[in-house]
């Protein structure tokens, strides 16, 4: 009875750190959506925005054909088809009345499961909570990322980020139960990736 109780007290006490660390995390990513909600309020730059999102025969409401077009190869011009379709589902989803809200609602949406990616690689590397907290915490309120969560032509950086942490984080997780299907998954991640911006080709260096 007391190895028992021992046992249950001491599942309990890891419960409950474990449900502390995740508030953690949790708190990360409400502090960083709280720091990019004012860029709902932005319109499209003078700059790609309109050319890559409005005027784009590839992009648009979903079709056979236009899914054909996006990933048809054209000469003298970067093969990016990952971005130029999420923008196409974008316009489906929201039609022309609340693109521009979708817009910005991927991209943040795809910046905060960036970041729950990265904490699951670096604890899964460091073996230590608050290190991959810290990390996670430093990462995600960085400056150095405003341009791609808030700028809709960088579209691409975040999913390039987001396949590629999927890529990696489904590798290093790779066990022998479960090693064929990861890998499988990882490979399938990185092709996305490399199809969302060339830069992906680095992974198999990391």
């Amino acid at each position: 009875m007391r190895r028992r109780y021992e046992r249950q007290s001491k599942n309990s006490r890891q419960g409950k750190l474990k449900n502390r660390k995740g508030i953690w995390l949790v708190l990360i990513l409400c502090i960083t959506a709280a720091l990019y909600i004012n860029t709902f309020d932005n319109d499209y730059t003078n700059w790609d925005d309109i050319n890559l999102i409005l005027k784009s025969s590839k992009v648009g409401v979903l079709s056979a054909e236009r899914i054909a077009r996006i990933f048809s190869i054209r000469v003298g011009s970067t093969y990016q088809p990952i971005r130029d379709f999420s923008y196409s589902i974008d316009h489906t989803i929201f039609g022309a009345r609340y693109l521009l809200f979708g817009l910005h609602l991927h991209n943040l949406l795809l910046y905060l499961v960036i970041i729950f990616l990265l904490y699951k690689c670096l604890f899964r590397i460091l073996h230590s909570e608050k290190l991959a907290l810290l990390a996670t915490g430093i990462f995600a309120v960085h400056p150095l990322h405003v341009e791609s969560v808030t700028y809709l032509a960088a579209r691409k950086e975040v999913l390039v980020n987001f396949f590629f942490f999927l890529s990696f984080y489904l590798y290093i997780t790779a066990d022998k139960e479960k090693k064929g299907k990861n890998l499988i998954l990882s490979f399938i991640s990185f092709v996305i990736a490399l199809l969302s911006k060339p830069s992906a080709v680095s992974l198999p260096l990391c």
